[in-house]
């Protein structure tokens, strides 16, 4: 492998890890969960009202943003669209607006049921929020990382086998911490994940190849801690931690990679069947938003 391609494989494997992403989307969910207790808790207080002031413009609001939910496959069917924006952060607004919007409708009815039409608005709306969440569970599964471009097997084929070359690596190398015993584990993992099995099978297998991951995780991290340890005694040219936490990044990036060939096609069907369910339920809720608007506005 040319020192260029090493570098490609760096950089598009990096998403696959991408840490920093993950702890503001999970920082963000904190924050709308905050919100969404806050608001539970305080129905009672009716400090909002859906028929004046604020919590009328909140309902205006929510409904805006669930109009612009439209932006976002709009930009992926035309291509005129492109200059405005990456395809990325789009997508980004898309679930920004698409988590933001409810909450502020829930604002809008304080939390509670009202009209027939607009219980049959709510309902659609918390039908498409839950069919978002699962097309969000799907969607990392078929792309590298939170917001990365789709993965392909060719490609994560090649990013494995720069993955396996630097285990190797950590295993040839005198200092490394990378020990045959450690090698063999992850080799198995792979074996494990890679084996040709029937409809059944390859469900199974999806559905426990995340806990046989994190499980195959803690166990090699515990011999790399006591490999490290004895690796040091005999070569402390390079600090203990320095050595642990390079091998502890190969093989989360072996590991991860090796998962998300596992699962791809499995997924890939998956998402597909979603995104065939997904566009009913969101016109649906398109329609129940504006017999619910019209009839508050004309009785």
């Amino acid at each position: 492998m040319t020192d260029a391609q090493a570098s490609t494989n760096r950089v598009t494997i990096n998403s696959v890890l991408d840490s920093s992403s993950q702890l503001k989307t999970v920082l963000f969910f904190l924050f709308c969960f905050a919100a969404l207790i806050f608001g539970f808790s305080a129905r009672g207080e009716y400090f909002l009202t859906p028929e004046s002031g604020v919590g009328y413009a909140l309902g205006i609001i929510g409904g805006v943003m669930m109009l612009l939910l439209l932006i976002y496959p709009l930009r992926k069917r035309f291509k005129f669209l492109a200059h405005v924006m990456k395809l990325k952060s789009w997508f980004r607004i898309h679930m920004l607006l698409g988590v933001v919007g409810p909450i502020c409708i829930l604002y809008h009815c304080n939390f509670s049921l009202g009209s027939t039409n607009s219980n049959m608005a709510l309902v659609s709306m918390c039908v498409m929020v839950l069919s978002g969440i699962v097309g969000r569970y799907f969607y990392s599964k078929i792309h590298l990382g939170l917001y990365g471009e789709k993965a392909s097997l060719q490609a994560l084929q090649s990013h494995r086998l720069f993955a396996v070359n630097q285990l190797q690596c950590d295993q040839q190398d005198s200092s490394a911490s990378i020990s045959p015993q450690v090698f063999q584990r992850l080799m198995a993992f792979e074996s494990m994940a890679m084996e040709p099995r029937g409809v059944v099978g390859n469900l199974t297998r999806a559905l426990v190849i995340g806990f046989r991951t994190r499980w195959t995780y803690i166990v090699v991290l515990w011999q790399l801690r006591t490999g490290a340890a004895t690796i040091v005694g005999k070569n402390s040219r390079q600090p203990h931690t320095q050595i642990r936490r390079q091998a502890k990044k190969n093989t989360a990036l072996f590991l991860s990679l090796v998962r998300k060939i596992s699962q791809l096609s499995f997924f890939e069907r998956l998402f597909s069947l979603w995104h065939a369910l997904h566009l009913p339920i969101f016109f649906m809720l398109v329609v129940t938003g504006f017999v619910h608007v019209y009839a508050v506005h004309s009785y």
